[in-house]
């Protein structure tokens, strides 16, 4: 919650209105964070199989929802009966963070594949415009928009980003070569 006289404090510019909503999201994202982090190490949120594909379903349909009128075809490349070990929501959190940026940004097509490789490995992919290569390190700071043609705050793949470094993995951006 930003007060009047909070706003009247920082420039009235459109984009200096922006980083201060970031600025004050910050601790509570942080907070956020941290507690998912304390729940898995005290067990509190146990580790189960999550059901991948009736996952991406549901995300999908909110999607759908949420994004009335783009007409995306959807891409599924995950075996049946794939499952992955974790909490489901972090699970939801990640994929979902993922397919909405894909949605957000793709043209038509989004591509989401998953295979086991030595652990889990998932894959998500749009036909949208890209990011300049020299920018794609920046993508998962968090509050970083590369384009701001679109709305967001920018903590989606930073959110994403975190909950992939807290299972000991990681991840790459590119410029999809199938879509």
């Amino acid at each position: 919650v930003v007060s009047f006289s909070e706003v009247e404090r920082c420039e009235a510019t459109p984009e200096a209105l922006a980083a201060h909503a970031i600025e004050r999201m910050r601790p509570q994202v942080r907070a956020g964070l941290t507690f998912a982090v304390r729940a898995r190490r005290t067990g509190s949120h146990p580790f189960t199989s999550i059901d991948l594909e009736r996952e991406v379903a549901q995300i999908l349909d909110a999607l759908g929802k949420i994004y009335p009128d783009k007409r995306v075809e959807v891409i599924r490349e995950i075996p049946p009966g794939a499952v992955v070990p974790g909490d489901r929501e972090d699970w939801v959190e990640l994929l979902g963070n993922l397919l909405d940026n894909a949605f957000k940004w793709s043209r038509s097509k989004v591509l989401i594949g998953f295979q086991r490789d030595g652990g889990s490995s998932v894959c998500v992919e749009d036909d949208g415009p890209g990011c300049p290569p020299d920018q794609l390190e920046g993508l998962a700071r968090r509050g970083v928009r590369i384009d701001e043609s679109i709305g967001g705050a920018g903590l989606g793949l930073a959110i994403a980003s975190e909950i992939v470094r807290q299972y000991s993995g990681h991840m790459k951006f590119d410029r999809s070569d199938r879509l």
